[in-house]
């Protein structure tokens, strides 16, 4: 009986002693989820590092990114409309962090070039959306329409080679490869010296001046050409002269306003040999510059006798002829001296 009475007062002591701990574990609550904080952050465009024709766009100073380092965490979605707001739970509209190439750090965000590439190259502004996920549910848009930037290259926008056997273009922009684009050229020969001579010198306006020129006049032929790097030869068609200089103005087919405005122009120098025609642009090895004669003015020369206006007009005699007339003189004067002593010596 007493063992008894010992085994319950135990069973009492543990259930006072266990209870109360279960019942605390059971009122205590996860806490509420964080979504990362946008109010501060700071969102920029750049060069992609491998590419410089391929934009990303990085997100710094973003709060309660902590831990966060999953892709699956985060979707994209961009537009031209800034009033496009897209449904927070339509995942079908949403690019997931793997297919934007996004990556994660303690308090930025990159997005990656590959999906960026047909919305830069496309018209209009392009803005940004960004959704978070708490764990694969309860999705929340963190950022909404947030404008980007679109970037211009520092030099070429688009670089074209003219060959006897091809025609070479590159973009050197936001482009998306699997979409086949079309270049419109006007090439024409570069009549005005002065524009040579700003290109020739590198004046800072010598490109401004050459694009003015070249939309301005009669060019020597026009067409369309596919953009790519093994394309048919157009100088058959275009009566090149030797030595001579020319433009080359570039325009990207928008597609009646499908795709954002891309031009730019070169200058080349034409050869026409025995062994093909050319198009040389600046960079290439064949490349000369062909000036008109008398285009530039004359060197000064240091033979050249200086003008001094603050003197007599009359013609000064040279160095030597002047050294013959001094001795002349002196010894004219010292004869007339001669001759007067002898005077005075008769004479007394």
């Amino acid at each position: 009986m007493n063992k008894i009475k010992l085994y319950f007062l135990m069973l009492v002591l543990i259930i006072l002693l266990v209870v109360p701990q279960t019942l605390s574990f059971a009122d205590e609550e996860d806490p509420p989820y964080e979504y990362s904080d946008f109010s501060n952050a700071v969102v920029t465009t750049q060069w992609n590092g491998s590419s410089n024709f391929n934009t990303e766009v990085v997100i710094t100073d973003v709060a309660n990114l902590e831990g966060k380092n999953s892709m699956l965490k985060f979707s994209v979605y961009l537009s031209h409309d800034p009033t496009d707001t897209p449904n927070v739970d339509d995942s079908s509209i949403w690019i997931t962090g793997i297919n934007c190439n996004l990556s994660i750090s303690e308090t930025s965000i990159v997005i990656g070039n590959s999906t960026l590439r047909k919305y830069f190259e496309e018209a209009g502004e392009v803005y940004l959306w960004i959704r978070e996920a708490e764990n694969g549910s309860n999705n929340s848009i963190v950022l909404s329409a947030k404008k980007l930037q679109r970037l211009i290259p520092n030099d070429k926008m688009i670089a074209a080679a003219f060959r006897d056997n091809k025609t070479q273009t590159l973009l050197y922009t936001d482009h998306d490869p699997s979409v086949q684009r079309k270049i419109n050229y006007k090439i024409g020969v570069i009549t005005e010296q002065a524009v040579i001579i700003a290109l020739k010198n590198g004046d800072s306006n010598a490109y401004s001046l050459l694009m003015n020129y070249a939309k301005n006049n009669n060019p020597t032929g026009t067409g369309k050409i596919n953009l790519g790097d093994n394309e048919p030869s157009i100088l058959g068609d275009l009566n090149i002269i030797d030595k001579k200089m020319y433009y080359g103005y570039l325009e990207l087919d928008d597609e009646d306003g499908k795709y954002h405005p891309v031009e730019d122009v070169e200058v080349y120098y034409g050869l026409v040999a025995s062994f093909g025609t050319y198009l040389h642009g600046r960079f290439d090895t064949g490349f000369e510059w062909a000036l008109a004669e008398n285009s530039t003015p004359p060197a000064p020369n240091n033979n050249t006798p200086v003008t001094d206006n603050t003197t007599a007009t009359g013609k000064l005699p040279d160095t030597g002829e002047f050294s013959v007339i001094i001795a002349t003189m002196s010894i004219l004067s010292l004869s007339a001296i001669v001759g007067y002593v002898k005077y005075k010596r008769l004479k007394i």
